[in-house]
């Protein structure tokens, strides 16, 4: 017996055909198209279609607030799109409900923005984003790349990305809404880009944080006068893990000398403080 799920039909539909009636003008057809399959065949049959593609990709909030599958795969690595091409994912999946492992697969572009992707979706467990892709800020000054990215998503545990978070878009100081990371009290595993952080970093919400992902964090500090606020037992939990330091890396090891907190405070020079 076939599996239903309750979507917002209305917002579904609207959004389906308005991506098939811009790929049917683009490639000059009338045939219907079923999704994805006769989509994507009908997508390789046209040479550079930038325009509709904004219908596909650049549609922030199409499935905002949906009822979706408890583990449910999109992908978009058919669509044709330059590696110099805004990717516009905001609010994609803002909201959504049920969904407890969620994975997407983005296209090659180096200027994918998630800001608010997933923004109050309370029931997420685990994301993965696939593809080779990295992420931007959004040149025409709205949502950052990462604004409020996994806001709230308080059942958070695991990302897993192929390109890690860094930079000002996903290493923030604003201890509110607009950190990605505001609320995700359960979040234990999140991978971060080296000598990224270049300003006070406040990821306080996250209690049980693996060692290994306080180690991508300690080694995504700068070198410089800031802050690093964590919650007190992540911070506390820094001060037990020891290893090794090579080339301003930190590597952990159960036979290491420095502790986290030395490389973070001292190597690195920056504070840490509870959240």
């Amino acid at each position: 017996m076939s599996d239903y799920y309750l979507v917002d039909k209305t917002l579904l539909d609207n959004g389906l055909k308005e991506v098939a009636d811009a790929i049917r003008q683009s490639g000059g057809t009338t045939a219907k198209l079923s999704f994805p399959t006769g989509m994507a065949a009908a997508v390789s049959g046209i040479k550079g279609a930038p325009w509709w593609f904004d219908k596909m990709v650049n549609a922030p909030g199409l499935f905002q607030e949906v009822t979706l599958p408890e583990k449910c795969e999109f992908d978009f690595s058919f669509l044709p799109v330059s590696e110099d091409a805004q990717v516009d994912m905001s609010r994609l999946f803002r909201g959504i409900k049920s969904t407890k492992e969620i994975t997407v697969t983005f296209p090659s572009s180096k200027k994918i923005c998630i800001g608010y992707i997933f923004y109050g979706a309370t029931t997420i467990e685990k994301v993965v984003f696939k593809g080779e892709f990295d992420f931007t800020q959004n040149p025409s000054g709205g949502i950052l790349g990462g604004l409020g990215a996994f806001t709230l998503c308080s059942n958070l545990k695991t990302i897993e990305s192929t390109a890690t978070f860094g930079g000002k878009e996903f290493l923030r100081k604003e201890a509110t809404a607009y950190n990605p990371f505001y609320n995700c009290a359960k979040l234990v595993d999140v991978r971060f880009t080296p000598n990224s952080a270049q300003q006070d970093w406040v990821f306080k919400w996250s209690p049980n944080l693996s060692d290994a992902t306080l180690v991508s964090a300690a080694n995504a500090l700068t070198v410089g006068s800031y802050t690093l606020t964590l919650h007190a037992t992540a911070s506390a939990r820094c001060a037990e893990i020891t290893g090794t330091v090579s080339d301003g890396a930190f590597t952990a090891s159960s036979s290491g000398t420095t502790t986290l907190v030395d490389f973070i405070t001292t190597t690195k020079g920056w504070s840490l403080a509870n959240g």
